[in-house]
């Protein structure tokens, strides 16, 4: 990794805040679940760090399809049960998964971008 600079100043931000980047990298579909389990393997994130954060990053979106599966079958039963409820839901996922994902990559791209040096 020493000759990959990139690689260093993300493995440093991961020594930082690796729980809370973890957690915003599993909540975000932008980051392919099993490549970035392969990406953290030679960082410095501890065991109890990736558990915890990817526990804490895949609840939600474990929900999300729970409740999403739950309102589209009220919506297929021919409109029976039909309420702005289920409409609310799928848009407020929509929007929520758009968030979660620029907020991911602004902190990913603040982590990676180069500090000045102090000379």
């Amino acid at each position: 990794m020493q000759q990959y600079p990139l690689l260093q100043a993300l493995d440093r931000a991961l020594e930082e805040r690796s729980l809370y980047m973890i957690a915003l990298a599993r909540l975000s579909p932008v980051f392919p679940f099993a490549i970035l389990g392969y990406a953290l393997g030679p960082t410095s994130v501890s065991v109890r760090d990736y558990s915890v954060g990817t526990a804490l990053g895949l609840y939600p979106g474990c929900l999300l399809y729970a409740y999403l599966g739950s309102s589209m079958k009220g919506l297929s039963d021919g409109g029976q049960g039909r309420d702005g409820g289920a409409m609310f839901g799928v848009a407020f996922s929509v929007l929520s998964t758009v968030l979660i994902s620029w907020k991911a990559k602004q902190v990913f791209d603040e982590a990676v971008k180069p500090k000045p040096s102090k000379e």
